[in-house]
């Protein structure tokens, strides 16, 4: 004779499963049993001898994985251990909870795509022909600032440049990398003046905020471009707190400019949104920052290193006919490097100590500072490593650091690598065989009768 209590709770289990199917299963209240196909849409795949489960041979029929839905947040190891009811090796947990974790990546980047794709900031940064058309936009940029500066460096307007010191300084630790900074009392409150000539964030810039998501940056280049002297257009990264929104800065050549161009931006309205320009003010100061001790032999290597560097980044963006080397040999080699050192980041935004490059100046001094000076010792101070020597051994001050043997090695490869040019997705081969199959692919023959 059957016990009631156990039919009942048949009846309960079975449809406790079917609302725990039709609800989806995001929570640990509302969990999911896999079932072939569904591991097949998810990504999991069943390996060879596995069961009709779906979650190996060793299991009994009734035997199951739980494992939450993807539509959900990730659950930790640890939920997802709580919703299994049936005992799970160690092995076989590590390996259903990896399989988990990497179909929720998969299933939540399908969602963010089809989330944003249609958003401009998604567009320029991932769609080959807005990326083309940027890359067209940073070398005309990196053009005109090429231009600038060589009139600048033909007027002595970087007379007195020295991107050095040998004062005393306080080392700190900042993410694992070795890194000095000038004690507060000695800040140089004109950082853009000689002898550093580094980044000044609110010099004769506009600051707009909160741009939406259906603002382009074409639109937004359209309309501060014709404004008396343009120099360039810088946009933040989006927001994924403030739902995607991107800030922006306009610079110009001098105050007078910025100041008739904020007069004039003010009266520009776009589709649903104002620009409301104002003067940009930055409370934050970055402090320059300082390369670890170097040695004497510095110099000259540097100096040839990053004249190859200038060459290959000229021929990327276009460049002909730099002057900046003509007068070469009328400067020391310091202010030769230095001079070398200040273009890189003025026209390319590649900083040689951090062997970084950014998309603008003002992206590269917002993660690096306004300028990245190397540290020497002062004459007849001994030096860490000349300390540690055993008796009658000689420290050679021509020798690299540790620190310059591995920024060597980064900037060696980007030399060998050479100029990393974009090529026009209509002439790319492998998107032009791409899209060709896939109008093959999606083409279907008609039959019409006549």
């Amino acid at each position: 004779m059957r016990k009631k209590g156990r039919n009942r709770r048949s009846v309960s289990s079975s449809d406790e499963d079917k609302r725990i199917r039709r609800r989806g299963a995001n929570s640990s209240e509302d969990r999911k049993y896999y079932s072939d196909e569904e591991d097949k849409a998810a990504g999991f795949k069943r390996q060879r001898g596995d069961s009709g489960d779906g979650y190996g041979g060793r299991r009994s029929r009734n035997s199951e994985v739980i494992k939450p839905g993807l539509n959900g947040p990730l659950l930790s190891y640890k939920s997802f251990m709580d919703l299994q009811e049936n005992p799970i090796s160690m092995k076989d947990a590590e390996k259903y909870y990896a399989e988990y974790k990497n179909a929720h990546d998969r299933k939540q980047s399908e969602i963010f795509f089809q989330v944003h794709k249609g958003e401009h900031w998604f567009q320029e940064k991932y769609h080959p022909k807005l990326m083309y058309k940027y890359n067209q936009e940073q070398i005309k940029q990196s053009q005109a600032l090429c231009k600038k500066f060589n009139e600048s460096l033909e007027n002595d307007g970087f007379k007195g440049i020295l991107l050095e010191n040998q004062e005393s300084f306080e080392q700190v630790q900042d993410n694992s990398q070795p890194e000095l900074e000038k004690k507060d009392n000695e800040e140089n409150n004109d950082i853009s003046s000689a002898p550093l000539f580094g980044f000044d964030a609110n010099k004769n810039t506009l600051y707009l905020k909160l741009i939406p998501t259906h603002i382009s940056r074409w639109e937004l280049l359209d309309a501060v471009h014709p404004t008396p002297g343009f120099l360039g257009l810088s946009m933040s990264e989006p927001l994924k707190t403030q739902d995607f929104v991107r800030y922006a800065w306009v610079t110009y050549d001098t105050d007078e400019n910025c100041q008739k161009s904020k007069a004039i931006l003010e009266k520009v309205s776009m589709p649903n949104f104002d620009l409301n320009p104002v003067i940009s003010i930055s409370t934050t100061h970055k402090k320059v920052k300082v390369t670890p001790l170097l040695n004497k032999g510095c110099f000259d290597r540097d100096r040839k290193a990053s004249k190859e560097l200038i060459k290959v980044f000229d021929a990327q963006r276009l460049i002909e006919d730099n002057k900046m080397f003509d007068q070469e040999e009328k400067r020391d080699v310091k202010e030769q490097l230095d001079i070398q050192l200040l273009y890189l980041r003025r026209v390319h935004a590649f900083c040689y100590y951090c062997c970084e490059e950014y998309e603008d100046e003002r992206m590269l001094a917002s993660k690096c500072g306004p300028n990245h000076v190397r540290l020497m010792k002062i004459d007849n101070q001994p030096t860490p490593e000349s300390k540690d020597l055993d008796e009658g051994e000689v420290y050679d001050e021509n020798a690299p650091t540790l620190f310059e043997q591995n920024n060597m090695e980064k900037i060696q490869k980007i030399i060998d690598a050479g100029p990393q040019k974009m090529t026009d997705p209509m002439d790319d081969e492998e998107l032009t065989e791409e899209r060709t199959s896939y109008c093959r692919r999606k083409t279907k023959k008609l039959n019409v009768d006549r």
